[in-house]
């Protein structure tokens, strides 16, 4: 299979993410890198994958779950569900936010420009967002 070099941004996976759960809202709880992340073949460092972290948890939308056997899983919050209804993506919900408005998350204009590169197969790109898609 023909390998092809693929360039990701924080943005891409923030939205990935968020729709992946979103779609996924019958499980309670996934984990981060068998469930989601490894489908897309996506490989993020350590470092990276902590950054990823603080970034999805800031955000208030998507939280940790807690309790032994738990690590690595995370969960859709309530306040979650309800903006990717309202808004039907992460990245839409930030850009109907006032200019003046604090977010809920730590992103910046620079925070959100730091790519990854990854390595995917040239047949399994991240899905696109169908905001007319709903869950359940």
């Amino acid at each position: 299979m023909e390998q092809e070099n693929k360039v990701i941004t924080e943005d891409d996976l923030i939205q990935y993410i968020f729709f992946f759960l979103y779609k996924n809202l019958s499980k309670n709880e996934m984990h981060l890198e068998q469930d989601i992340l490894a489908p897309t073949h996506i490989i993020l460092d350590d470092n990276q994958l902590e950054h990823l972290r603080e970034l999805l948890f800031s955000t208030s939308f998507i939280k940790p779950c807690i309790g032994f056997g738990k690590r690595g899983l995370i969960y859709l919050t309530g306040q979650g569900i309800h903006m990717m209804k309202t808004y039907g993506s992460y990245m839409n919900y930030v850009q109907a936010l006032p200019v003046n408005k604090p977010m809920h998350s730590t992103h910046s204009g620079d925070t959100l420009k730091k790519i990854y590169n990854t390595t995917t197969p040239q047949n399994n790109a991240l899905p696109s967002i169908n905001e007319e898609d709903e869950a359940h």
